[in-house]
């Protein structure tokens, strides 16, 4: 019986963590002094994923991304860091824990910056 309800606990997490809620998730770009608060609009549409990430007064708008089993990948063309001249790619990968939240590491050339976003508290499952 044991055995029973421990399975069921361990099921039950990952089912959450397969849910990708739209709306928009808030966290920090960076990590220590250099971090700097983050947004992304988050959108799950027929189509697939749209995220527009927000750091520094600067957005950038990907269609590109891609979700599968609580992992959150994405790619921007041209995206200018905070503190940064000149713009530069940008590729995230996040991985949810079992709050919910997304964290992770985003490598622009030879950069990696952590970030971290927590769910939005007014979210939906899908576009409007």
């Amino acid at each position: 019986m044991r055995l029973v309800l421990l399975l069921l606990a361990l099921a039950a997490a990952p089912a959450q963590a397969q849910m990708l809620t739209s709306g928009t998730w808030t966290g920090t770009l960076g990590a220590g002094r250099a971090a700097r608060p983050a947004t992304a609009l988050i959108e799950r549409c027929a189509t697939g994923f749209r995220v527009d990430l927000t750091a520094g007064g600067r957005t950038t708008t990907t269609e590109t991304a891609t979700y599968s089993r609580g992992r959150l990948a994405f790619e921007m063309p041209r995206v200018r860091m905070p503190g940064s001249r000149s713009a530069r790619p940008l590729a995230c990968v996040l991985a949810m824990d079992r709050a919910g939240a997304f964290a992770g590491t985003c490598t622009s050339g030879r950069s990696r910056v952590p970030l971290r976003l927590a769910p939005p508290t007014d979210g939906s499952l899908s576009c409007e």
